[in-house]
């Protein structure tokens, strides 16, 4: 199992990545190759795992400051990859289009394609 950001002991947002061995019940936390990709801190985001992607979407930095970013962290390489990340501006404040529209920044390194949709 894999766990990033939350809130520490002291009610912090962090944007540490933790793996869970659920059979020996112990818990690594994990440096990814590339420390200066890691998504910023957050909470209350959205997590998915497939194959060797974890994939995390939004959340909240701050109290009025909700995100609208996402990033795989490749397991297998043990690296970030940014998929996009909303530009913001004062005319888009409060709107959430879709992730394809021309206000998102696509990361190069990026898996998406043109569409949106993951290469094969």
């Amino acid at each position: 199992m894999l766990v990033f950001g939350g809130k520490n002991e002291e009610n912090e947002k962090v944007n540490d990545l933790w793996r869970l061995d659920i059979d020996s019940r112990s818990w690594t936390k994990l440096n990814p190759v590339n420390p200066e990709k890691t998504p910023t801190i957050r909470s209350g985001h959205s997590t998915v795992l497939k194959g060797k992607y974890m994939m995390i979407f939004g959340g909240i930095y701050e109290i009025t400051k909700e995100l609208n970013d996402a990033h795989l962290y490749d397991v297998e390489k043990n690296e970030w990859i940014l998929l996009f990340q909303k530009k913001l501006a004062p005319s888009n404040i409060g709107v959430s289009p879709s992730p394809t529209k021309s206000q998102y920044s696509f990361s190069q390194s990026s898996p998406l394609g043109r569409r949106g949709t993951m290469r094969r």
